[in-house]
């Protein structure tokens, strides 16, 4: 069970939760309001739940704001790490502190993971001295199980998950496929050796996303490398 988090909104919790529930196969449980669970959008988040105390431990949970309420205490106590998005914007912060502040006080040994989310697609030089510098703002709750990265923009990020799909979609043709793992076509294409593949790849589109694949990849494996 991953929980994604923030009592400060807009920070791409859901958008977040949704793809990496996509890439590993998962069910995702969202909020009761979310616009997935709708009439209008229902029918293409055929894997996507309401959240309820009863959620599956094979999950990936979008807590989003609601942070501080019965259920979600109880999935911090049982839950194999937590992701909080953020930005570098003031109450961002502010609420980000907040919201390690009460996680920890529940488990404070729960791994963490930070991402500075939606960061200039551009400048990584510039990126990288922010999160260096941003990483000093949480120093009181840096601890060996808490951990520090980031997601540069990403247009697929955004677009796909309107209309039901996910980043990958825009950068390969998965029709046809019965039996899809999406993780080793997504890694394939982290490392550049979806060439190997029989698959039609957008190798346009990979290039102009390429910085936010790598950042992806890199969180992957932090999910992956988590104890059973």
């Amino acid at each position: 069970m991953i929980l994604v988090m923030n009592k400060k909104g807009g920070l791409g919790c859901t958008t977040i939760a949704f793809n990496l529930a996509k890439i590993f196969n998962l069910k995702l449980y969202t909020k009761k309001d979310s616009f997935m669970l709708s009439e209008k959008y229902r029918s293409l988040f055929l894997n996507v739940y309401k959240i309820n105390s009863k959620a599956s431990s094979n999950s990936i949970i979008d807590i989003g704001t609601q942070v501080e309420t019965k259920y979600t205490k109880k999935f911090i106590l049982k839950a194999k790490s937590i992701i909080i998005p953020t930005d570098r914007g003031f109450e961002s912060l502010l609420l980000t502190t907040q919201t390690i502040q009460y996680i920890q006080s529940i488990n404070k040994d729960i791994p963490i993971l930070l991402i500075y989310n939606k960061l200039s697609r551009s400048d990584s030089d510039r990126d990288k001295n922010y999160t260096d510098y941003a990483k000093k703002l949480f120093i009181e709750f840096d601890t060996k199980s808490t951990r520090y990265e980031y997601l540069r923009f990403s247009y697929a990020f955004q677009k796909d998950l309107i209309v039901g799909n996910f980043f990958l979609n825009s950068m390969v043709d998965l029709q046809d496929l019965k039996s899809i793992n999406y993780y080793k076509i997504f890694e394939s294409i982290a490392t550049n050796k979806h060439s190997n593949l029989e698959l039609e790849f957008d190798n346009d589109y990979i290039r102009k996303e390429r910085k936010m694949i790598k950042d992806f990849y890199i969180i992957t494996k932090y999910i992956k490398s988590l104890p059973s």
